[in-house]
Parts: C-alpha cells; structure tokens; sequence
C-alpha cells in the first residue's frame, strides 16, 4: 500500500514539474488578459500589433464609427463654414446619445465636430454626414436619406484606401445595422490614420467643450452651453483617468458591448487600443491594461546612429594615394520599435548591394562618398526589427593609366633608348657611306 502510493505520489510530482516547463516554454506572448470579446493594440508610428485577441473578428463598432465621420468631416469639409442643421438632427432614434442640436440651428462645422466626439451626438453625426455628401456630391437638393447613403460610400471608399478590408459602414454614427460592421484591427486601421491629423488629435483630447448658442429658432438669445467627453480616460478626477491618455472615442450599443478605441503616449511610444464588446466594468481596465503594456514595455531602439563605422572592406584598382581599404557607414540612424526585454536578443545581417556577406563582396574603385554600397538588418529570431542602408564614407578614385602602368614605362625606357641609338648609329653609318661614295665618283671624273 505504502508503495501504491509512494508511486502515484511520485507520478504527481513528475508530471507536475513536466507541466510546470510546458508552461514556462511557451511562446512569448503577453501575460496580460482581457474580458472584452475582440482587442488590438498597435504602435501608432509603425502599425505593428504588440497584441492581439480575435482582431479579425467581424464586429460592431458602435459609436467609434464616428472617427471615420469625423476623418472624412476634416478632409472634405471647411471647418470654418457655418453649418445650418435641417431635420436629420431630429431622425435618430430616442435611445441615441445627442448633442442636443435642432433643426434650423447654425452652428461651424468645427463646432459640429466636437458635437460628436465630445458628447457622442448621433444628430451631430447625421449632420455632418448631409453637409459633406451635398458639398462632395454638388447636389445641395439631396434628399436626408439620400445624403446619408452618398456619406457611406464616402465612408466605404476611405476605409479601402486604408486598407481596412474587412470593413462594412451603412451610417455615420454606428446604431446598430446587421450589414454596419468593421474588426478590431480595422478599426485601429482606422484610428491610427485618423490620429495623424492634427486637428482631429486636438477635438478628442477635450475633456469638455462651452460654446454659446440660441436656445431655439423663436428665441435670438443665447446660452451658453457644453459637452462632456464620453471617454473617462482623459478626464481628470474619474476612477479611471490614465495619465498618458490621448483620446478617443466610446462606444456602446446591445449587440456590440461596450467599446473603446483609446491612445496613449509616454516618450516616443505612441499606442492605440481598440477594446470591442467588453462590458460597463471592464472597458476601462481593458483598455489602460493594454495602454500600459505598451508604452511601457516598448521603446524605439536605435541600433546604430547615423555615419556609425559598421566595418571596413577591401578595395581594388584603388588610386594610390587613396585609402586600400574603404569605411562603411550608416546613411542615417537606424532605429526599431523592440519590446526593451528583447533588445539583447537582437542579431544583424550585413549584406553588400548584391545580397552576398559584406567581407565576402569585391568592391572595385571609383566608389563616391555617400553612394549606397549594402544594408544592415536587425533580427529578433525570424522577424526583421529594423532595417537600414549602409554607404561610403569616403569617395576613392580608380588608378589613372600612366599611375597604374608607370613600371611599364621604366622597363621600356631602356629598350627604347638602346633602339632608338641604334637607329641613329645606323643612319650615320649610311650617311658616312653615302659620302665616301660621293667622294670617290669626283676623284675618278678629274
């Protein structure tokens, strides 16, 4: 009996420690989990996914559909011209989240703008979307539905040209449609291009916006006003302010949870989280969780700076007060968004122009300073960290003819002299005959 179980004890402890380096072994994935159905996080600069759950799933967007209407608002639109609201403010359903706007208000698109992102205002959207689709269409006598259709295709051709293929718009605020969907990596397609804009950056990063406007069309006097922005990210005092925090929008329907497209800065690593169907508990931690992983476990890393000596090689035919061997440098600094723990692990691969070991390659004079004579690439395992030319830091001059065959010539001197000598002593020789001859006919003829 004691035996039994000394045996199964030991089969537990085997197989204990067996699972234990299994674990240990796997591949090297992010320790952090998240309870929302889809996420993404990207490197804002370089597109590059630092993490990832279902991020081609086919989803609803909700309210974060508004980035693109904003995008769209600021490429076609004239942000200073005044905007006058007709009755597509007032077709939204009642659950919608409003701006607060009304038929016949006056108001810049600018100030449209911060209507839906601040506030998440469908009629805002609306608005948006049929003063764009008129002036974009030139056809102010489109009708509400109609102009919401032309928005959309508006919506549907720039998500193509960003690359989010997988992406599906029917309106430009994101109440619910079966046929209204996009996929978390789509949508930080999206996102990420939105946030090169400088003045969409601005509108999302506003904790709160105060405007003055009229109170209605009866009444010239007005009042003044404000939005809130939705995201709790940015603002100050919430539970769930994160410092880093750049914005950008909520969203929330029934099928699509709660969602949250979300930036965040620290250094020169700039993030974009998109979190799809978490719930009202869990979007935020989601989101900051992602956010902090990577603005804090990421870094660009440069790998050699700019005119860095990489390694030297050998030139032939080289002019000889030219150096016999030629530095070669980096064109300029050469630099890779690495997780900081990886950094030791990096190899490099130096390769001449046609792709062979750089020591192995024959180089010949002339070479100018600054021309493109290989590259260096930077390895984490199989994938390429970063990547750059390699240059001539030096111009060398190919050996002139005379310079190259001098000892030609001094060997050839010497022969040369000798016949040349020659040839005279000869001609003398003949010139003395032809004399002597001349001489000897006159004596004859006295």
């Amino acid at each position: 009996m004691k035996r039994t179980i000394g045996i199964i004890l030991l089969l537990i402890f085997l197989f204990g420690f067996t699972g234990i380096e299994a674990l240990a072994t796997e591949d090297n994935q992010p320790s952090i989990t998240v309870s929302a159905e889809g996420a993404v996080l990207i490197e804002q600069g370089t597109g590059e996914v630092l993490f990832q759950k279902e991020m081609d799933k086919k989803m609803y967007p909700a309210s974060t559909t508004k980035i693109m209407t904003a995008l769209l608002a600021i490429e076609y639109g004239d942000l200073d011209e005044v905007v006058t609201l007709g009755k597509e403010v007032e077709s939204i359903s009642e659950d919608s989240s409003r701006a607060d706007l009304f038929a016949g208000q006056k108001l810049p698109l600018s100030q449209l703008l911060y209507g839906l992102m601040l506030p998440s205002g469908n009629d805002a959207a609306n608005a948006i979307a049929v003063h764009i689709a008129k002036k974009t269409s030139n056809n102010p006598s489109l009708t509400e539905e109609q102009a919401i259709k032309e928005f959309a295709q508006l919506m549907n051709k720039k998500v193509k040209e960003i690359g989010a293929e997988h992406t599906h718009f029917v309106n430009p605020h994101g109440y619910h449609d079966e046929d209204h969907y996009t996929t978390p990596l789509d949508m930080a397609m999206i996102s990420r291009e939105a946030m090169k804009n400088q003045i969409f950056r601005k509108i999302v990063k506003t904790p709160q916006l105060f405007y003055r406007t009229s109170k209605d069309l009866e009444n010239n006097e007005e009042e003044e006003r404000s939005w809130q922005n939705s995201n709790e990210l940015i603002q100050q005092g919430s539970r769930n302010f994160y410092p880093y925090a750049q914005g950008i929008k909520t969203g929330r329907t029934t099928s699509a949870g709660r969602c949250l497209v979300s930036s965040a800065v620290k250094e020169d690593v700039n993030v974009i989280a998109v979190v799809f169907k978490s719930t009202e508990g869990d979007v935020w931690g989601d989101s900051t969780k992602l956010l902090s992983y990577g603005i804090e476990n990421f870094k660009h890393h440069v790998f050699a700076q700019k005119e860095e000596i990489i390694t030297k090689v050998k030139i032939k035919n080289a002019h000889p007060k030219d150096p016999k061997e030629m530095e070669i440098i980096t064109e300029k600094d050469i630099k890779g968004l690495i997780k900081k723990e990886d950094i030791p692990k990096v190899n490099k691969k130096i390769e001449s122009e046609d792709n062979q070991e750089i020591q192995s390659s024959k180089f010949q004079a002339p070479i100018e300073k600054g021309e493109k004579v290989g590259e260096i690439t930077y390895f984490l395992g199989d994938k390429v960290v970063a990547k750059g030319n390699l240059v001539a830091k030096e111009s060398i001059r190919k050996k002139g003819f005379f310079k190259a065959y001098w000892w030609i010539f001094i060997l050839a001197l010497p022969i040369l002299f000798i016949i040349m000598n020659r040839n005279a002593q000869a001609k003398r020789r003949k010139n003395r005959a032809r004399r002597k001859k001349y001489r000897f006919n006159g004596q004859k003829r006295n």
